[in-house]
């Protein structure tokens, strides 16, 4: 079985030296990872997700080879989607 994984975090406390994005990449390139997806605090749309709105919508973007480090967050912004609860393990 391969698992879809939701890393949630904050992408507008991080710094260069954050671990997330290596961390990302190597669960993604794991045999037993399908997808993996991550979801920001720091986008508009999780408000009420991260408001511990049950059932809330969750956005985010699936981790892809370009996922890394910027200063503006630029990856967050990017290729957002609503992710359905029903596909993450």
């Amino acid at each position: 079985m391969k698992y879809s994984l939701l890393v949630v975090t904050d992408h507008t406390t991080h710094t260069d030296s954050n671990s997330i994005y290596r961390l990302c990449q190597a669960m993604r390139d794991d045999p037993r990872c399908k997808d993996v997806w991550v979801c920001s605090r720091g986008l508009e749309g999780n408000k009420y997700f991260f408001g511990g709105i049950s059932n809330a919508e969750i956005f985010g973007s699936q981790v892809s080879d370009d996922f890394r480090f910027e200063t503006e967050g630029s990856f967050f912004y990017k290729d957002v989607q609503q992710i359905d609860r029903n596909v993450i393990d």
